[in-house]
C-alpha cells in the first residue's frame, strides 16, 4: 500500500516537472518566434542610448574665428538657417558680419542681455530686412499672409548644449518707437501680462495658451510700409 502511494507521488511529481519544462519551452518559443523584430527592437534601444546631440557651434566659431557665435536658428519649412551671434551690446552686429567686418546688412543676433541661452525665459533675436535687398529675414514678411503661419510655425534653435523646438503662436507688429517687447526679465504673472500685451494687436494668433513656466522666443525684423517692427512670438515646446 505504501509502495503504491510512493509510486503515485513520483508519477505526479514527474508529470509536474514535465509540465513546467514544457511551459518554459513554450515561453521561449513565443519570445523567439520573430527574431528579426526582436533584433530591430534591440538595435533601436541601443541607438537611442547612444544618440548624443552633436553641436555645430564650435565648428562655426573656428570657421569664422568668432567666439560670439552662440546658436543657429532654423525654420526647416523655409530652408532658412541663420547663425546667431551675441555681442557686448545690441548695436555692434547691426553693422558687422560674422567675421566682424563692417557690413551694412549686419548679422542676426541674440539680445546681449541674455545670460544663458539654454535657460532664459525670453530670447530676443534680431535680424535685418530691406526693401531693396533680399536678406535672410526678408522671408518673414510672408507671415503677414493668411495661412502662412499654419504651414511654417516650427522654429529650431541649436545651441552649444542642445537643440530646442519652438512653435510660433502669434504674428504681430509694434511701432519702432516701442521697445517694451524687448524686456526679458519678467517672471510669473508679470511674464504672462507681458506676453498678453505683445499679442494684443496680433495679425494672427493661434490662441496657444502660455503658462508661467513656459519660455518664449521673440523674432524681430523691420517692416517699411508703414515703418514698424514685425514680431514672431514662439513658445518652446521641446525638449
Amino acid at each position: 500500500m505504501k509502495r503504491k502511494r510512493r509510486l503515485k507521488k513520483k508519477v505526479i511529481f514527474f508529470l509536474l516537472a514535465i509540465f513546467v519544462i514544457l511551459l518554459i519551452l513554450f515561453s521561449l518559443g513565443l519570445q523567439n518566434r520573430n527574431p528579426k523584430e526582436a533584433k530591430k527592437k534591440e538595435k533601436k534601444e541601443i541607438e537611442q542610448k547612444e544618440e548624443v546631440y552633436q553641436s555645430n557651434i564650435p565648428k562655426l566659431r573656428t570657421l569664422y574665428q568668432n567666439e560670439d557665435i552662440i546658436a543657429e536658428l532654423r525654420i526647416p519649412s523655409l530652408n532658412l538657417t541663420e547663425i546667431l551671434v551675441k555681442g557686448q551690446d545690441n548695436d555692434y552686429y547691426l553693422t558687422h558680419d560674422l567675421e566682424k567686418n563692417e557690413k551694412e546688412q549686419g548679422s542676426s543676433f541674440l539680445d546681449y542681455r541674455t545670460l544663458d541661452i539654454d535657460t532664459a525665459k525670453q530670447l530676443n533675436v534680431y535680424g535685418h530686412n530691406s526693401p531693396k535687398k533680399d536678406l535672410p529675414f526678408s522671408v518673414l514678411e510672408s507671415y503677414q499672409e493668411e495661412g502662412f503661419l499654419e504651414e511654417h510655425d516650427l522654429l529650431l534653435l541649436n545651441t552649444e548644449k542642445n537643440s530646442y523646438s519652438y512653435k510660433i503662436f502669434a504674428v504681430t507688429t509694434v511701432p519702432k518707437a516701442y521697445d517694451e517687447h524687448m524686456i526679458i526679465a519678467y517672471q510669473g504673472q508679470k511674464f504672462l501680462e507681458h506676453v498678453q500685451k505683445m499679442r494684443t494687436n496680433a495679425i494672427f494668433d493661434t490662441q496657444e495658451e502660455i503658462q508661467e513656466e513656459d519660455s518664449i522666443l521673440v523674432l524681430q525684423t523691420c517692416l517699411f510700409n508703414p515703418e514698424e517692427f514685425l514680431l514672431l512670438l514662439a513658445k518652446k515646446v521641446a525638449p
